[in-house]
């Protein structure tokens, strides 16, 4: 889904990943406070995207560790 770089709605990423939609809002949520994913809407509807930047400087902090 990374690589799609697109906005997807909860039930595309429960759908993708084969995980319940409660179980993908509770992993949604630690994101959002890490500040890793961007919330928008469109159309009425809550879209979920990675920032890509932030999500590059985490993972290489990561592996400095």
């Amino acid at each position: 889904m990374k690589k799609e770089n697109k906005a997807f709605k909860i039930t595309e990423i429960a759908n993708g990943l084969k995980k319940n939609h409660s179980t993908i809002r509770k992993y949604l949520d630690i994101l959002i406070d890490l500040e890793l994913i961007k919330i928008e809407k469109k159309k009425n509807r809550i879209v979920f995207t990675l920032d890509l930047e932030r999500y590059s400087k985490a993972k290489n902090s990561i592996k400095g560790v």
